[in-house]
């Protein structure tokens, strides 16, 4: 703790006491001392706002190389700012898990965006270390499960265009009277099965021609395991079918 005059006689004195008395008490000052710092480093990281925790959690993945793509738990993130705003772990409660599930209903529409939210609080929660769980005593997971219950994927085969209606189909789309531009966008939606923000952020430089393929995307990203294309950053999304 220092030396005179840095520190006053009578602080030496408390200190002495307070020492004193953890040694006949049988613990360690020192560890008492490494104990307490932790756990006021705890404190600090529940009272830190769960987007923000969500967002450091993101770029730590994202420098080790564990994932590619944050394009999801961002919009996770997003959703869940615009509803809780700052809330830490420390201020979360069936309060804001309500908020949450009137915002995100477990729609046919709007199923995804609730289970992306629920999914991404529990990823945040999880990532934190098992002290700084301790330290809550609250079971985070448990209580979304209990407000927002568990969220069944929905089918989509009702989606999907019968196929005695793809003629009548590309009829209409051909003499829709909106920019070709956009038909062309579609089309590369339809064939490639891709995700819009994905192809509305495609480079020229991802896109290349094969002899045996009309088309093919490439992304930047991890190479996958006994992929034959030469190119070691480069990876193939989806063959077009021409």
């Amino acid at each position: 703790h220092g030396s005179f005059p840095s520190i006053k006689l009578n602080q030496a004195i408390k200190l002495h006491q307070q020492f004193y008395s953890q040694i006949r008490a049988g613990d360690d000052p020192k560890l008492t001392a490494t104990q307490q710092k932790r756990r006021h480093q705890a404190h600090a990281i529940l009272r830190t706002p769960i987007v923000k925790l969500g967002e450091l959690r993101l770029e730590k993945k994202l420098e080790l190389n564990e994932i590619n793509d944050a394009y999801n738990d961002r919009l996770a993130l997003k959703k869940i700012e615009t509803i809780i705003g700052n809330t830490s772990f420390y201020e979360f409660d069936e309060a804001c898990c309500d908020k949450l599930s009137k915002a995100y209903p477990d729609a046919k529409d709007g199923w995804t965006v609730r289970d992306k939210v629920k999914k991404q609080i529990t990823k945040i929660y999880n990532s934190l270390a098992s002290d700084v769980r301790g330290e809550l005593r609250l079971d985070i997971p448990h209580l979304l499960r209990q407000k927002m219950g568990i969220i069944h994927q929905r089918d989509r085969s009702e989606l999907h265009l019968p196929s005695n209606s793809l003629t009548d189909f590309w009829i209409r789309l051909l003499t829709a009277p909106v920019p070709q531009i956009h038909k062309d966008f579609l089309v590369l939606c339809l064939l490639t099965g891709e995700r819009k923000q994905a192809l509305l952020s495609l480079k020229l430089e991802q896109i290349h021609m094969r002899p045996s393929e009309p088309l093919i995307l490439f992304t930047e990203g991890k190479r996958i395991q006994n992929n034959p294309d030469p190119s070691p950053n480069l990876i193939p999304i989806t063959p077009m079918i021409g």
